[in-house]
C-alpha cells in the first residue's frame, strides 16, 4: 500500500513537471502576487504604506511594474501585482530593507496572514500604461486551482480563454501566471477600460464555457475578485 501511494505521488509530480515544461513561455521574468486584508480602521494608513513602497519600487530599473489594487466592495482588501526582470532581481528585492520594513509596518494592520505568492509566466503580453489615469479602469484577479491529473486539460482551456478574451471590447490585458510553489495553481490577471466591459466579458459564451469546463477539474472554489488601481 505504501509503495502504491509513493508511486501515485511520483506520477502526479511528473505530470506537474512536464505539463509546465511544455506550456511555459520563454519569459524569464518573475512575478509576485500578494493579498492583504486589513482592519477597516487602518485603511488610510495601509494605503499610505502601499504608496510608499510602490514609489520606491517603480524607481528601480529591475522592476517591470508594481501595481497596487483595492478591492471593489471590500475596500480593506488589497492586492499587489509586481514584475521583476529576473529571479535574482526579485530575490534581492524580497530580502531588501524596503520590502522587510514594509511587511513589518503593515503586519499590525492585517487580520489574516501576509499572503505572498511567487509566480512565473504562463501566458503574458506586455503590460501597458495606456489609460492608467482613467479612474474607470478595473482589474480582475482570479485564483485557479486545477487538480494535478487534469493539468494539461486545464492549461489548454485557460489558453483558449485568454485567446478569446484579449479580443473582447475594452480589454487592456489578459494574462495568466503560474504559482511556483504549486504548479497546478494559476493566477489570472485582467484589466478592462470600465466595469461594463468587464461584466460583458463575464457574460460572453467563451467565458461561461470556460467556467463550465473548468468546474469538473477544479480543486477549489473559483476565486474571482475585482479591483481598482490606487498606486
Amino acid at each position: 500500500m505504501q509503495f502504491i501511494s509513493s508511486l501515485k505521488f511520483y506520477s502526479i509530480y511528473l505530470i506537474l513537471l512536464f505539463s509546465q515544461t511544455i506550456y511555459a513561455q520563454t519569459n524569464s521574468n518573475s512575478y509576485i502576487v500578494t493579498y492583504l486584508e486589513v482592519n477597516p480602521a487602518a485603511i488610510d494608513k495601509s494605503i499610505n504604506l502601499l504608496g510608499q513602497i510602490s514609489q520606491s519600487n517603480l524607481n528601480l530599473q529591475e522592476n517591470i511594474f508594481y501595481v497596487v489594487l483595492q478591492r471593489i466592495g471590500r475596500p480593506n482588501h488589497f492586492a499587489i501585482i509586481e514584475g521583476w526582470d529576473s529571479t535574482s532581481s526579485m530575490n534581492n528585492y524580497l530580502s531588501s530593507s524596503v520590502k522587510l520594513d514594509f511587511q513589518k509596518n503593515i503586519t499590525p494592520f492585517l487580520y489574516s496572514p501576509y499572503d505572498e505568492r511567487i509566480h512565473s509566466a504562463l501566458t503574458t503580453n506586455d503590460w501597458t500604461a495606456e489609460g492608467e489615469k482613467n479612474s474607470d479602469i478595473v482589474f480582475g484577479v482570479t485564483h485557479i486551482d486545477i487538480v494535478p491529473t487534469s493539468l494539461d486539460t486545464g492549461i489548454k482551456i485557460i489558453q483558449e480563454l485568454v485567446s478569446y478574451s484579449r479580443n473582447d471590447d475594452g480589454n487592456i490585458f489578459f494574462d495568466v501566471l503560474t504559482q511556483e510553489s504549486r504548479k497546478n495553481h494559476m493566477t489570472l490577471i485582467e484589466s478592462w477600460d470600465n466595469s461594463s466591459n468587464q461584466i460583458s466579458h463575464s457574460l460572453q459564451k467563451h467565458s461561461s464555457s470556460f467556467r463550465s469546463s473548468l468546474l469538473p477539474i477544479s480543486g477549489s472554489l473559483y476565486d474571482e475578485r475585482v479591483y481598482k488601481k490606487i498606486w
